[in-house]
């Protein structure tokens, strides 16, 4: 969105100052979620897909966990598109994940691209909590996300060998994603902040609309 304020018409950088990009810190805390090992409650929220780490998952269980955190994942980076298109420009886990082991926190910087179309206020979506906040309203946003349930034809791999054959590898199967708490507890898991100075031109700096 083109800013009024910018007087350089002529020469100069692009009209667009940015002051509308607003950059958040998300962060999940999984220690409370459920970990029925293969259950469809398991997997917590998970960034990483078996490719990414040099070893393989042990059994199919901890296949499935992994395959079943990604769901969550890429469901709460749709959510969190309902209002604006975003840039991801940071995530981190705890040291604790690897092939077998799904995160204990998630944290992820994202940066929206016009933080003025996220509403300041709303109900959410258990339609009783009141939320008085941008940051509420994606805590919102990213908490149902996560407790929700889904069927999806997920890639994950399987350890399992088949007598007279090989292993049976990666495998695409349809699985069910089942809600890994509570509302309140994974509501609770969730915290967003605004994190100060972040959009290009910070608040402090925007002309007051009868600035000369």
């Amino acid at each position: 969105m083109a800013s009024d304020a910018y007087p350089f018409n002529t020469h100069g950088v692009g009209s667009d100052t940015g002051e509308n990009h607003a950059l958040y810190q998300v962060t999940i805390t999984m220690s409370g979620y459920a970990t029925t090992d293969g259950n469809a409650v398991a997997g917590k929220v998970n960034p990483y897909s078996f490719k990414d780490f040099s070893s393989l998952p042990t059994n199919k269980n901890d296949g499935l966990n992994m395959a079943r955190g990604g769901v969550r994942y890429t469901k709460v980076l749709q959510k969190l598109g309902t209002y604006s298109n975003y840039r991801l420009l940071k995530i981190e886990t705890d040291s604790s994940v690897d092939q077998d082991t799904p995160p204990a926190s998630l944290i992820f910087n994202i940066m929206f691209e016009n933080d003025s179309m996220i509403p300041t206020s709303g109900t959410g979506t258990d339609g009783s909590t009141t939320l008085s906040s941008k940051e509420a309203v994606l805590k919102d946003l990213v908490a149902s996300a996560i407790n929700a349930q889904y069927t999806e034809n997920v890639l994950y791999y399987d350890p399992t060998h088949v007598s007279g054959t090989v292993d049976r590898g990666p495998v695409i199967e349809e699985l069910t994603v089942s809600k890994p708490g509570t509302d309140t507890e994974v509501f609770d898991s969730v915290a967003v902040v605004r994190i100060g100075n972040a959009n290009q031109v910070g608040d402090a700096e925007k002309p007051a609309d009868n600035a000369a």
